[in-house]
């Protein structure tokens, strides 16, 4: 366990690093120093680049941890399961790839009249998803032979670090827009080269192909259990991402860079629930395991209430202080008409977080195979709503396009546990952490504002106001004792404090 406990540590501090660049990178070098065209440029590339390497994986990814212990074995270079796990996906990628260049001009047309770039640079799509899915593919390579802070710190920290280095060459002239597109490519390329040499520095780089004969007849079940993963991965995959590809298509560029820019404000509550959901996820395995309902039922009431009570204190920070995170963005004056997206983006990802781990239940339990029907349902209703709304109301139609597919994606997947187990995630409190989070959020709404043409005072006005937001809001939580894990972090740093303050 020892292994498992530091990469999970570094792991962790690694990826709220990768948070902490990524916003710097979208929050202010961006709109900095490219145009909201150009942003919308990078952003499609890459969501259009993932939906390809996504599909073109066929559940690569998903293999690995799932039928890397039927293959273990150091001695016979783990039955040649590299190789497999570089193949496989090079024919999915030949055949996706292939698609799409028979799709050339349909594609070309969906985005010439609005978004002409991205026509432009349909080719430059083809090395950007192959990188992409070889850099999954060795990240679940590693993550099986459980080393996750590495590659985690060449795709969170790294990435960023050389995107960032690479707008600001962009602004100085150094590069044109193509060099900027070929750079781009380029730094997946590097985080790919980097994975091939850290496996090779692990001593697992397992070419030896002859022992995978072995496993033929296991190589059936695997390309079964991979087609069923990429049909689910695919609706799911494109369900996340074509609110992007949509926009872009139908409003053009511009938009698309600000509805980056408010989409990503909007997401940061959600932090919580990705460290959340890794911790609790194995835990569930087990309690189904052990047919231990009580238990899956606690692991549920907790989750909810906990994201919840987190979900709504970023909320509140994040809205209470929106004019003035604004103002920081350089050309605010353009972004600030992504203004309630961020809200409307907030709430869809609250709802997720009040709902608990009722993805982890479904996926943990002997029903899983449901989440196929439920993923299926998601996409298809997300693609249509993104269809019917955008041509519409433009960014908005897309960020009400995700309110929706969210809110009804987590009705049916609480309604199927209730129905099958008899659980749901709500108690007493939380409808009285919606009401406190109400209550301060429209007393948030009549403070007036401070000093919005000086960066000082916008300042001293988000620390002003966080301060007495985080204050009001946790004392509350605090005394009405909602969660006992809450007060029990509370209580442990209170006794720290005063331990310190005796000793002087």
């Amino acid at each position: 366990m020892g292994i498992v406990v530091r990469q999970g540590v570094k792991g962790t501090v690694v990826t709220y690093l990768g948070v902490l660049i990524g916003a710097i990178n979208l929050l202010w070098i961006f709109p900095k120093f490219l145009k909201p065209e150009e942003i919308g440029l990078i952003r499609v590339l890459l969501d259009i680049g993932m939906v390809v390497a996504a599909l073109s994986q066929v559940g690569a990814g998903n293999i690995a941890d799932r039928f890397f212990s039927h293959f273990r074995d150091e001695e016979k270079f783990h039955h040649g399961f590299l190789v497999f796990l570089l193949l496989f996906p090079l024919l999915g990628y030949l055949f996706i790839g292939g698609i799409l260049l028979i799709g050339e001009t349909y594609f070309i047309e969906f985005y010439q009249q609005k978004s002409a770039l991205v026509s432009h640079y349909f080719y430059s799509i083809f090395p950007l998803a192959f990188f992409l899915v070889y850099v999954g593919v060795f990240e679940a390579y590693s993550r099986i032979h459980m080393r996750i802070a590495i590659p985690a710190f060449f795709r969170e920290v790294l990435l960023r670090l050389l995107l960032a280095g690479i707008v600001i060459v962009y602004y100085f002239k150094l590069i044109d827009l193509d060099g900027l597109v070929f750079l781009l490519i380029s730094t997946y390329a590097i985080n790919f080269i980097l994975l091939c040499f850290y496996i090779k520095f692990l001593g697992r780089w397992y070419l030896n192909a002859g022992y995978l004969r072995a496993k033929v007849g296991l190589i059936k079940e695997i390309i079964y259990y991979g087609l069923f993963i990429f049909l689910a991965g695919a609706f799911g995959l494109i369900a996340t991402k074509i609110d992007i590809i949509i926009l872009s298509a139908y409003t053009g560029l511009k938009l698309t860079g600000v509805y980056t820019i408010a989409f990503f404000m909007g997401t940061i509550i959600e932090i919580p629930r990705r460290s959340l959901s890794q911790i609790v996820s194995p835990l569930i395995g087990e309690a189904w395991r052990n047919n231990d309902f009580v238990k899956i039922d606690e692991l549920y009431k907790k989750t909810s209430l906990n994201q919840l009570i987190l979900g709504v204190l970023l909320l509140l920070l994040i809205w209470g202080n929106i004019n003035e995170l604004f103002f920081m963005i350089p050309n605010s004056e353009i972004y600030i008409a992504g203004k309630y997206i961020v809200l409307i983006i907030a709430i869809s990802r609250l709802s997720d977080m009040v709902t608990g781990s009722n993805a982890e239940i479904i996926l943990n339990s002997p029903f899983y195979k449901i989440n196929f029907i439920i993923v299926i349902i998601s996409g298809v209703l997300t693609i249509a709503a993104n269809f019917i709304l955008i041509p519409k109301y433009d960014m908005y139609g897309a960020a009400f396009a995700t309110f929706i597919s969210f809110g009804i994606m987590n009705f049916i997947k609480s309604y199927i546990i209730y129905k099958k187990i008899g659980l749901h995630p709500f108690t007493k409190e939380t409808l009285h952490i919606i009401l406190i989070g109400g209550g301060i959020f429209l007393l948030l709404e009549c403070v007036p504002e401070i000093g919005n043409n000086n960066i000082y005072w916008v300042l001293f006005s988000i620390g002003l106001k966080s301060f007495l937001t985080i204050m009001i809001f946790i004392f509350l939580v605090y005394y009405l004792k909602f969660s006992a894990e809450l007060n029990n972090i509370i209580d442990m740093i209170l006794q720290f404090i005063k331990s310190k303050l005796s000793k002087r």
